[in-house]
This record gives C-alpha cells, structure tokens and sequence, in this order.
C-alpha cells in the first residue's frame, strides 16, 4: 500500500513462487502491469497500467452490483494476477479480481464487485486506463430525492424531506439481523398514544409512517441516545404491530392484519396464475443432463408453490426433456417461462476439465567404506604359530600356489580382505628368528558410493467432480507359502507393483482446484525366503485433500529417511592402532539416505469457456 497526496493506493502484486511461461504470438499483446485503486476520491478510481494502450468495454456480470472490464489483446503479468481486497476503504467497491483465463487467452478480464448498483466510466490515458466507479441514482418516482436530514432528539423541529428507498431497506434489514445503524434519538414519554410515538419517531428520521385503523393504546417510554430504527423496532414489538415498506412509504398494522392481507394477495396471486393462459416455448440444451436440468426445473415452476386449482387442470404445466434434440419443451405462463429461461442460462454452464499431473521422485544415496586384513606366522612343517583375523599362516603369499603367484593373482585372496576394492599383502622369511618361518599379511582398504533417483509422472483428464483413476502395473515374482500335502512349502507367486493416482477434483468460484488424490508408487524390494529368493512390494501411499490454484505446481508430501551402521571386529586394543590396526580386525561404516517427495499441478483446461459462459 503507497500513499500519494492523500489517496491511498492498493497495488495487487503477488508474493511467493511465481511461476512463468513464454507466450509467443504474431501479433503484440499488452501486458498489464499493475492495478491500483484509489478509495479516497469521489468517486472511488480504478486505475490499470500497461506497456501498452488498451482496448477496453465493460460488460454487465449475473447480478446489477458486479461488472466485467474486458481489455481486448492484453494478458496479465504474474504481478498483477491476485486480487484487491478493497472493503476496508468503505466505498461502494468490495473487491477487483483479475480472472485468469488460461496463458493462451488474449482477453483480460477483471471483475469488479460492488456494495450496490454502478454505472462505470473509462477513461484511457496514453498506458493506462481510468476507471471511475458511480453510484446509480435511486428511482424514487415522485418522492423527494434529496438525502435523509440529520437525526437528533425528538424535541428537534421536524424536518423534509423523503428517506431514500434504501434506507427503508436497511430498517427491515435491521430488523431481522438487530445490527441498528440509525442515528441516535431520545423519548422520554408517559402513557403517550402510539399514533403520537409513531408521528415523534417518524418527524426524527424522516420516513412517511402510515398507521392501521387497529393501532391503538398506549406506551410509556424511557430511551436515551437509541437508534431510531432500533426504537421503532421495539415499540412495535412491545405492542404486536408489524410494518411493511411501500416505495418510501412504511405502513404499520396488527400482526394479525398484515398475515390476512398477505394471505389474501397469496390466493389472489394463485387464480390468476391458474386462469392466465400459457405457451410453449423449447430450450435447446448444450452442457447439462436433460433429466437432472428438468427435475430441477420442476420446482420452479408457475405451480410449485401450490398455486394449482382446479381452473388449471385442465391445461397443466410441463416440462418435457426431448433427447433426440437434447432440449427442454416447457409449457407454461409467459412470466414463468421468462424465469425458467433465466434459470437454464445459469445451470447449462459448460462443466469445467481439469488435467491432473501429479510427480512422484524418490532419490536414495549409499556410501560405504571397509577397512579390513589378516596377519598371520607359520612354518613350512605347516604348522601354525599365531593368527589374527582369519589370516592363514600356513599358505606362502608369494610363489606358487601363493595369492600372489606372479605378482598378479590378488583376486584369490579369502575372506574380509577380498571384499575390499584394494587390496595389498606381504609374506616374508623370518630368517633372523628361523628361516622355517614365514608372515603374512592382507590389508584391504576400499569404497563404495551408489546415486539413484526414480521419477513417475502419472497425468489425468477428469470432468469437474467426477472421479478418475490411473494405473501403471509392474509384475514380479515374490516368494510364498504355500500349502500342499506335505506342509507348508515355499513357492514363488506373482504380485503386482504398481504406479496409481486417483483424484476427485471441485473447480471452485475463484478458479482454484479443490482435489481429493490417492497417490501410490510401488517398488520392488529383494528378499529371500528359504532357498528362494525374488521381491516383495514397498508402497509409497499419500492420501490427502488440498486446495491448489489452476496451474500451480504443489509439494504436497515428503519423507526422508537416513540410515547409518558402523561394525568393527578383531583383536582388543590392536585393532585401534591408526592403519595397520586394520591387520587385526575389519571395520566397516555405511551410510544411507533416501527421500521421497510428490507434487501435484492441477490445470483448468476450458477456463476461458467457463467465464464467457457466466458473464453472459
């Protein structure tokens, strides 16, 4: 938010991950830059900038306080894509949202969503555009239009002047939520008649009151710096009067008097409906199921609120869905029908697809490291005098059949030392002791180090709350047991890995993508089973509910895991000496990490249709 000469300005711009691709054309598109507003002039302003001059209109939207500015050739920059909350500003304008029709639409389209009715002005400016937002005038007929005087104490005189209709809709609006917005009066009255309360309260706000010829008695009042609609609201609830606005007019009558006379108009309304003649008219239907559309049509209808009588039977309404033209034939009065026509441009929306891509990458990475040996002292009698580790002292290390025969049979050597990727050795004569004697030695030192990574990439197309499902299998053989006549015996069978997503998604008003997924990824995992060795199935499973907006990638689960071992064996203390310790005894240390991680983008792919469709 930026302040300028007194106008405080609110500049949508986005903030976190933006996530961008190139758009290529033929032709030049303006890009929008920014929106701004301006909530303190009269009145409130909305000003768009571009690097460009924009072609713009405004378009009326479903209901008189929303409307569409459509700027022709132009789309939004990640910048200006979120929406301006603008109801702290307490002007006639509640909210602006772009709408973000797809990065293949050239039309930009802003909604604009007002308190009540508007009439919008452009004004283009080299760049930029000027939007000035104007109330609508009240139609008030022949009444006053000038604005409501100011409220004050009812020993004020009286003073002109007609309440806008407005305000009689905020009075019974008050009425029903008890949230009273008049300003404040003061009566102080004993055993007042309740026509002259009524004449106080009406000559302290302004309305035209109109009393019942059954109002009557009397009241006694102490309030002070009340409401005045909150003090009419309980005089009339202390004396079981109800009131009903006409035009600028607010008529007070018994309770009693108001039900008769709504009653009245109620069965009045129904023999006119019931003797009014009807028509035919066919509605041709283009995205909605014909039977599902008429069910919901049915209640809609010139007789669903009971209006039927025996003057109509005769002619009775129908809705009749037409499958071979895949249309609607209605049969009804014209101002039904006129309703029932406005109804199916709303329900026969084009229902929204959603692509859904979901990633599934596993990364695992191992390090090892052995350090490992034998030492050994024998004679040629083949008798051994002292071992370490496993070493062989009766064996020559050099010469024939010795490990090292040539120089280059190291592959031969047994035991810890041959896991080892090198390895060295020894075996002199121990001619100053005896020349019978011989040592041997292995040392091997040697690492490992292994990087894997697995991505799956299952992708979808499912119509808007329906449920899709996706399925790569993967057979292997893994080991069972399995029953014969001689017991349990171990067998091989096969099982099935596999890569699933299952989504249920909900395109929601704002364009986002409400989604219920089940996502798997299987891999196989070696094991043995006796003498039988094969696979055995590792689930990776997420299941979740997330709300994620039309094409925005999420990361909606993880796992890491680390393992770490470290073993050591051989002779005590020996072994602890740095390098050859390793003569004495193997060490050996592992290490490994793994980390799973899914993500999931969801893409509206008929957005552009959807908003054509609603904004008609």
């Amino acid at each position: 938010m930026g302040v300028s000469k007194g106008s405080y300005l609110w500049r949508g711009l986005s903030s976190g991950l933006i996530f961008a691709t190139i758009h290529s054309s033929a032709w030049a598109t303006s890009i929008i830059n920014g929106i701004d507003f301006n909530g303190v002039s009269d009145p409130p302003e909305i000003k768009i900038d571009a690097d460009s001059a924009l072609d713009a209109e405004t378009q009326k939207g479903s209901s008189n306080q929303e409307f569409f500015i459509v700027i022709k050739g132009s789309r939004f920059s990640g910048g200006a894509s979120s929406p301006v909350d603008t109801s702290s500003f307490g002007t006639v304008v509640k909210s602006i949202r772009p709408v973000v029709a797809g990065q293949d639409s050239e039309v930009a389209r802003i909604l604009v969503e007002t308190s009540e009715s508007v009439t919008p002005e452009l004004i283009p400016s080299g760049n930029s555009l000027l939007v000035k937002v104007k109330k609508d005038e009240p139609n008030l007929g022949k009444a006053d239009s000038s604005d409501l005087p100011s409220l004050a104490a009812v020993s004020t005189q009286k003073q002109g002047g007609a309440p806008k209709p407005d305000r009689l809709d905020e009075l019974l609006t008050s009425r029903e939520t008890k949230k009273f917005k008049g300003k404040p009066v003061t009566l102080k009255l004993r055993d007042t008649n309740l026509s002259d309360v009524f004449k106080l309260i009406g000559d302290a706000s302004g309305f035209n009151v109109i009393l019942g010829k059954e109002v009557s008695g009397k009241i006694t009042l102490s309030l002070e710096e009340v409401p005045w609609d909150q003090a009419l609201d309980i005089v009339l609830r202390m004396a079981g009067l109800g009131a009903e606005r006409s035009e600028n007019i607010l008529r007070i009558m018994s309770l009693k008097s108001l039900t008769d006379e709504k009653q009245q108009e109620l069965a009045a309304s129904r023999a006119i409906t019931a003797i009014t003649p009807k028509i035919t008219r066919s509605f041709p239907i283009n995205y909605a199921n014909l039977n599902e559309l008429s069910a919901s049509l049915q209640k809609f209808t010139s007789t669903s609120n009971g209006s039927s009588s025996s003057l109509g039977q005769d002619d009775p309404v129908v809705i009749q869905p037409d499958s071979r033209t895949n249309s609607i034939i209605i049969h009804d009065i014209p101002k039904s029908i006129e309703q029932l026509r406005k109804l199916i441009e709303v329900l026969d929306a084009p229902t929204p697809q959603i692509m859904i891509e979901a990633k599934v990458v596993e990364v695992t990475e191992s390090f090892g490291k052995t350090l490992s040996g034998s030492l050994g002292v024998g004679g040629a009698s083949g008798t051994a005098f002292a071992s370490f580790a496993g070493a062989n002292p009766i064996d020559a290390l050099v010469g024939s059949p010795g490990v090292f025969s040539g120089g280059s049979a190291i592959s031969q050597v047994s035991g810890a030392a041959r896991a080892a990727n090198g390895t060295f050795g020894f075996s002199p004569s121990i001619t100053f002791l005896n020349s019978t004697l011989r040592l041997n030695a292995i040392l091997g030192i040697g690492e490992s180090e292994s990087q894997v990574k697995v991505m799956s990439a299952p992708k979808t197309v499912v119509l808007n709350r329906q449920k899709a499902s996706i399925l790569s299998s993967t057979p292997m053989l893994t080991p069972a047991l399995i029953s014969t006549q001689m017991g349990p015996q171990a067998s091989l069978q096969v099982s099935q890995a596999n890569l699933s997503l299952v989504v249920t998604p909900t395109v929601t008003n704002d364009a986002s993508v409400l989604m219920d997924l089940n996502v798997s990824k299987d891999l196989p995992y070696p094991v043995t089973s006796g003498n039988l060795s094969g696979n055995a199935v590792a689930q990776r499973n997420l299941q979740t509910q997330v709300l994620v907006d039309s094409g925005t990638t999420l990361v909606i689960g993880g796992i890491y895991s680390l393992s770490s071992q470290h073993d050591a064996t051989g002779f005590p203390v020996l072994r602890n000496i740095p390098v050859i310790g390793g003569l004495f005894g193997s060490e050996a240390t592992s290490e490994t990490r793994s980390e799973l991680l899914i993500f999931v983008t969801p893409r509206i792919l008929n957005s552009k249709e959807i908003i054509s469709g609603g904004s008609s």
